[in-house]
C-alpha cells in the first residue's frame, strides 16, 4: 500500500513539473529587432553576407550589433532574407 501512495505522489510531482515547464516555454514566439531598424552599415554587412550565401555570418553580424541570442538573430535574419510580410 505504501508503494502505491509513493507512486501516486511521484506521478503528481512529475505532472506538476511538466505543466510548469510547458508554461515557461514562451509559446514559441521569438521577439527581435527587425534588420531594417539597424544602422545602415550593419544592414549593409548583413545584406552582403546573405548575397554571398553566408547566413551564419549575417546572423553573427546581427548578434554583434544587437546583443541578441542565437534564436532571435536567426529569426531576424531569416525574416529579412525573405523580405517584407504582406
Amino acid at each position: 500500500m505504501k508503494w502505491l501512495i509513493l507512486l501516486v505522489l511521484l506521478l503528481l510531482v512529475a505532472f506538476a513539473i511538466g505543466v510548469r515547464a510547458g508554461r515557461s516555454s514562451g509559446g514559441g514566439t521569438i521577439a527581435f529587432q527587425p534588420v531594417r531598424d539597424l544602422e545602415p552599415a550593419t544592414r549593409a554587412g548583413i545584406d552582403e553576407a546573405l548575397a554571398h550565401g553566408r547566413a551564419a555570418r549575417a546572423t553573427r553580424i546581427y548578434r554583434d550589433a544587437t546583443g541578441a541570442g542565437q534564436a532571435a538573430a536567426t529569426a531576424a535574419v531569416e525574416q529579412h532574407r525573405r523580405g517584407p510580410v504582406r
